[in-house]
């Protein structure tokens, strides 16, 4: 055996480019990028990225996956790649914010009209995708709320006008969605949270089709995007515990809805695996599993907010989430969502692997600051 075979996780490979032994190995070296060739400039993977696509491909029945520098960058690099300027793509509402942001500024400068519509619009009507679209764009569930697309009937028609789907899959994870199954063309992961899971990494992947991994293959290759030799390391090392991790987070959260729900300072919680979300027909039709992410509402003023998130001790008021430790973030939720009242405050907790009783205790301290 090999020094790399015999450790259970590839080494990090930290130089810009390889060594060559004659021309014909230099050649192949900077032209066979679609091949996964070795050697190969840096740029084009490492062994430890490939590491990293075997893993994915476990999961999702993918053709090959794509590694960039960040979550957002993954999306963005698939937007600029499929859009086409003069025509349509269609998102469902409650996107990442920065998402949203990129089309409604850096897309509309390439002439591409971006529609936003409700999760719900997309799972029943007839005639958002059309002959005039080039991409349909979903993050299901949705952020915060946890909206769902019926796939079924999105996708039906978008193969009727042979329009591309792309999903952002970083909520499910691999374990608990399969894309390709219902006939997406591009998975996207934002690896800075489950799968790194340590809160620790900035990272985005991005697994295609076969029949559209070429065309993002080819436009990742010419506009440089590339990644961390640390951060793909630090993320093939967090897929070995993704299950486990996944399994104790949905565990706890659970009982945190539980305790949420009876007390009487929160007025809602939102949990697409919970029996009482709006969309939980739809996550027991398509997911297999959950996670340690849920929101809720209080009625408070914005002094009683304050108040609360100083509260925290163990439980971290920070924007990432899917890591080992709790945090905690408000949110501003958008005015035509069925879940929207302009008296409540909304906030995204997510779970760790904490001792699920300290983080409830938290949670009562915090809660008991609210005044209405």
């Amino acid at each position: 055996m090999s020094v790399e075979q015999s450790y259970p996780v590839k080494p990090p490979y930290r130089a810009s480019s390889p060594s060559y032994s004659g021309l014909e190995q230099l050649e192949m070296g900077a032209d066979d990028v679609l091949k996964d060739r070795y050697p190969r400039y840096f740029r084009f993977g490492t062994p430890t990225s490939d590491a990293l696509n075997q893993a994915l491909q476990k999961y999702e029945s993918g053709f090959q996956s794509i590694t960039t520098s960040s979550g957002l960058s993954a999306i963005t690099t698939v937007l600029l790649a499929l859009a086409k300027p003069k025509t349509k793509v269609v998102f469902n509402k409650g996107i990442y914010a920065p998402v949203k942001n990129f089309a409604n500024s850096t897309l509309k400068k390439f002439d591409v009209e971006c529609q936003f519509v409700s999760s719900r619009q997309l799972s029943k009507s007839n005639d958002i995708i059309d002959s005039n679209t080039s991409l349909v764009y979903l993050e299901s569930p949705s952020s915060n709320v946890f909206d769902i697309v019926d796939f079924e009937h999105c996708i039906g028609l978008a193969r009727k006008w042979g329009v591309p789907v792309v999903i952002d899959n970083t909520w499910a994870t691999p374990l608990n969605f399969d894309p390709f199954k219902f006939g997406i063309d591009v998975s996207i992961h934002s690896a800075s949270k489950y799968i790194g899971g340590h809160s620790d990494l900035v990272l985005g992947i991005i697994n295609c089709s076969e029949k559209i991994y070429p065309q993002i293959r080819t436009y990742t290759n010419n506009s440089g995007q590339s990644f961390g030799s640390e951060e793909v390391y630090a993320a093939v090392k967090g897929f070995k515990t993704l299950d486990v991790r996944l399994q104790k987070q949905s565990q706890s959260a659970q009982e945190i809805v539980r305790y949420l729900t009876s007390n009487d300072s929160v007025i809602d919680v939102i949990k697409p695996d919970s029996p009482t979300h709006h969309d939980y027909e739809l996550w027991k039709k398509y997911f297999s599993g959950s996670n340690g992410i849920l929101s809720f509402s209080i009625d408070c003023q914005t002094t009683s907010l304050s108040a609360m998130l100083k509260a925290f001790k163990k439980i971290k008021v920070a924007y990432g989430w899917g890591g080992t430790e709790t945090t905690i973030v408000p949110f501003a939720m958008e005015g035509d969502h069925p879940c929207y009242s302009n008296k409540y405050r909304y906030l995204r907790l997510s779970v760790g692997l904490e001792p699920v009783d300290v983080i409830i205790s938290e949670l009562e301290v915090a809660l008991a600051c609210i005044s209405r």
